[in-house]
């Protein structure tokens, strides 16, 4: 018996298998893509964390070098001026443990040059150098505010002066330093050892500290 051509089509359509996805292929399919997209995400997350902290790490030591170039460059300059005859009171280096002032040579004659660290909020400063030409400073005017060389990008907590005489008590002859806490004295000390302290990445960590010596050449 011959079957006619539309009930042969049929018959092919009703037989054909349709395959589906079961449950447990979705749900192990849903893991998988969760597991990757978790595995990217922290992938991504420590990316930017890790820039992050290569910022911050960056901006501070460029801060530490450009407050250590100042100082070198000030107290090797640094000189012996005696106005004491006109001001009993006057020394050329005055030094205390966060602060510091002498007379310097620069292009334009001699000057008076400050560094402090300027209370700025909670326990952070801003590291200050503040120039003024020596005439200016014997006539008493306004120094003006001066130019903040760390404390706008990365807080500073501390800056830390001591001042060093050679002992007198050391039977070696290699050069050991007294060191001192302030300095007042007419002349000028053998060496400034300057300690800085910057707030860390983390509030729980310890301070960035940095601490280098100073050589005066004048002495």
């Amino acid at each position: 018996m011959t079957i006619p051509h539309k009930q042969q089509k049929a018959s092919f359509t009703i037989n054909r298998t349709i395959r589906a996805f079961t449950l447990l292929e979705l749900i192990l399919g849903t893991v998988i893509v969760a597991l990757v997209s978790l595995s990217l995400f922290q992938i991504f997350s420590n990316g930017i964390e890790t820039y992050k902290r290569a910022q911050f790490t960056t901006r501070t030591y460029l801060q530490m070098f450009k407050v250590f170039d100042a100082l070198d460059n000030d107290i090797a300059s640094a000189v012996k001026f005696d106005y004491s005859a006109a001001d009993p009171q006057w020394v050329s280096f005055l030094g205390q443990a966060t602060s510091l002032r002498c007379v310097i040579r620069t292009n334009n004659g001699l000057a008076m040059v400050r560094y402090e660290a300027v209370h700025a909020h909670g326990d952070m400063n801003i590291i200050r150098r503040q120039v003024q030409p020596l005439e200016d400073v014997i006539a008493h005017k306004n120094p003006g505010t001066g130019t903040v060389l760390a404390g706008k990008v990365t807080d500073a907590m501390g800056l830390e002066f001591s001042f060093g005489e050679k002992s007198e008590t050391n039977p070696s002859d290699k050069i050991v330093f007294d060191w001192r806490k302030e300095w007042s004295n007419r002349s000028l000390p053998w060496a400034v050892k300057v300690s800085l302290r910057f707030k860390p990445y983390h509030s729980g960590q310890k301070p960035l500290e940095f601490s280098r010596i100073f050589y005066l050449e004048n002495h």
